[in-house]
Formats: C-alpha cells, structure tokens, sequence
C-alpha cells in the first residue's frame, strides 16, 4: 500500500486533525474485517494527538446500536 498527499502549511500549529479517507476488507472465511484510514494531523505548537477513536455505526440497524474498539 502507498500513500501520496501533501502538507497544507496554512494548517501547521492549528490543532486541526483532517480525515482523507478509508478502505475495509472483509474476510468471510476467517469472519473477520481489515479497516485502513488516513489523515493529516496537525498538533498545535507543543502539543500532540492522544487518541483517535471512531464510533461505528452498523447501517440499517433501526435500534442505532453503536460498536466501539476495544481500548
């Protein structure tokens, strides 16, 4: 896998953290599922990103069940 992308020097030391994309696999074999994403951080002065944490949703779930990582 390969990357390409470019530094927005506009955004150094904001504090802004931009999501560029993501792909999935799944493996139905193995019941299991491979999930990839980029992003372009941008710590302010000093500081750094902790965490990064997503909130799965399942889509067409009427109930709104939400999945979450394991810390």
């Amino acid at each position: 896998m390969s990357a390409k992308g470019s530094i927005d020097l506009s955004l150094l030391g904001s504090g802004q953290l931009k999501f560029n994309g993501w792909r999935f696999y799944n493996d139905f074999e193995k019941q299991t599922s491979l999930l990839t994403f980029a992003f372009n951080a941008y710590p302010e002065y000093g500081k750094s990103f902790v965490d990064l944490k997503f909130t799965f949703v399942e889509a067409g779930n009427s109930n709104n069940s939400y999945y979450y990582p394991k810390d």
